[in-house]
């Protein structure tokens, strides 16, 4: 199997590149397959990959644990936590230290500020989207894994979501619908399933609580299937009974922007333009006075990776992940999402149903 690390060393042959390095604790955790350990997201760790091996620079402690977890053989170099903490994350000193050490000349890098005290002595590339466009191609086994995921989701949702009653917590909703993507076989929970119950609650991210669905309310859930590497996610909104016409009419027209943008995930298509038309559907929503809380495209892994907004041309057996989070004054929040997977010449969405009132 061509791993990621293949893939981007593929890409340092190709441009020349001696080694990458990488600071974004994300892209970390992807080259070193640690799959189910995507949301302890505090950590700090540089990856430097060169042709012939990786150095890891952490402390000992995070050290050990990625030893324990990565199937991916890697050397380590300890570094200081006060460094980290002074330079916003980054191991500076230790990098410059290791470029020396390997009299480095052309590196790519993701952060600036690792020029610092190499200036003139290493020709700095931009690594710019390179792991983005790595991590959103998907060979034989990841697509299998989506498509288990994607039947996992379809049921947990089929089997909680339409038998909703007034008075459930948003807690008990949310434990029903992981309990339910456990029992359909999922091996993990790939992003913290979200679920709320809005009626003019404004947090984009939201965590559940207590509070009971009511008649009226908007109802918002977003769950992530994990199989191995994979963990795509789908969210939906819908009125729990219906609503008065013109608070249905703004989720209506919520939804046609989004499917502007899904529309625009196939094979040779610019991903900018699938910004684009959002961006010019989501014009119709301004009398509503709608304010955009988040927007994009991502490939699926354990979490995201921003694809390039106008230059990546979407491929043969991508996964890109879709999002539109809107925040509706006296409304509430509205939230869909979906995995989107190109393959063998057909487009599979995520449980691809937009029910819009529930009950």
């Amino acid at each position: 199997m061509v791993t990621p690390l293949d893939r981007l060393r593929a890409k340092m042959l190709e441009r020349g590149w001696e080694c990458c390095v990488l600071t974004k604790i994300l892209d970390v955790y992807f080259l070193l397959k640690l799959e189910n350990f995507v949301n302890f997201i505090e950590t700090k760790a540089t990856l430097v990959v060169f042709l012939d091996e990786i150095i890891l620079i952490s402390d000992s402690s995070t050290s050990e644990i990625f030893k324990g977890l990565s199937p991916v053989e890697f050397k380590f170099q300890n570094a200081s936590w006060k460094e980290s903490i002074s330079t916003g994350g980054l191991f500076i000193n230790e990098i410059a230290r290791t470029l020396r050490e390997k009299k480095i000349t052309t590196a790519a890098i993701d952060n600036p500020l690792i020029k610092k005290d190499l200036k003139g002595i290493v020709t700095f590339r931009n690594l710019g989207s390179t792991i983005s466009k790595i991590a959103i191609k998907k060979d034989g086994d990841q697509i299998v894994f989506i498509k288990k995921a994607y039947s996992a989701m379809n049921g947990a949702i089929l089997s909680t979501i339409p038998s909703l009653k007034a008075g459930i917590s948003e807690i008990e909703t949310r434990n029903m619908l992981d309990l339910e993507l456990h029992r359909l076989g999922a091996e993990k929970i790939g992003v913290p399933t979200m679920v709320n119950f809005s009626n003019g609650s404004c947090f984009p991210d939201p965590v559940p609580s207590a509070r009971s669905l009511q008649e009226g309310d908007l109802v918002m859930y977003e769950i992530s299937a994990g199989y191995k590497s994979e963990a795509p996610i789908v969210g939906r909104t819908a009125f729990f009974k219906p609503p008065d016409p013109e608070r249905q009419k703004i989720l209506e027209r919520s939804l046609m922007a989004y499917r502007k943008m899904t529309e625009w995930i196939d094979v040779g298509k610019l991903s900018g333009k699938a910004s684009d038309a959002l961006s010019d559907a989501l014009g119709e929503l301004a009398e509503f006075q709608t304010n955009v809380a988040g927007f994009g495209l991502g490939a699926s892994s354990d979490y995201f990776y921003i694809t390039p907004v106008s230059n990546h041309v979407f491929r043969e057996n991508e996964a890109v992940v879709t999002i539109l989070s809107l925040n509706v004054p006296g409304l509430g929040i509205i939230r869909f999402s979906d995995t989107i997977l190109i393959s063998s010449g057909e487009k599979y969405l995520t449980p691809g149903d937009y029910p819009l009132i529930l009950n």
